[in-house]
């Protein structure tokens, strides 16, 4: 039995910082708007593969477990 990855979402503490964009190896991560029209990151849910490259990246922990609601993306 293989081990189910968890997905990841952006919170609205996301600065636009670009760090976890760079890490995603899969590039699942991209300049969005949020659910109250700001600029933040989304991880666009099917292509996170949940592997966690791109939490450490982030200065503010804005990065958790869960999958992205926001999907405009900018």
């Amino acid at each position: 039995m293989s081990k189910r990855l968890t997905k990841y979402r952006v919170t609205d503490a996301c600065i636009i910082c670009g760090l976890c964009e760079a890490s995603c190896p899969f590039a699942g991560i991209k300049d969005g708007i949020s659910d109250r029209g700001f600029p933040k990151m989304l991880i666009e849910p099917e292509l996170c593969k949940g592997c966690q490259q791109c939490v450490p990246f982030c200065p503010l922990g804005a990065i958790v477990p869960g999958v992205q609601q926001e999907l405009e993306l900018a």
